[in-house]
């Protein structure tokens, strides 16, 4: 929505056929970046934008820590 949409870049009908791999290139990345990310992160980027706004404080970026069985 950022790229082509008329508030973002705007670039709908922009663009050749053949720059329309950047979307299966943004989407590989994103996958490839979100597994490692919520290893050690709580919340995704926006999902902890939205909390800290609509709770009025950050919540804690790290993982907690898990209890080993006794």
């Amino acid at each position: 929505m950022l790229l082509f949409h008329g508030y973002g870049l705007g670039l709908y009908g922009e663009l050749s056929r053949q720059c329309y791999l950047v979307v299966p290139l943004i989407w590989a990345a994103l996958l490839l970046w979100s597994k490692p990310w919520l290893e050690h992160h709580a919340y995704g980027p926006l999902e902890w934008l939205w909390r800290a706004l609509t709770r009025g404080k950050p919540p804690a970026m790290a993982k907690p820590a898990l209890e080993t069985p006794r």
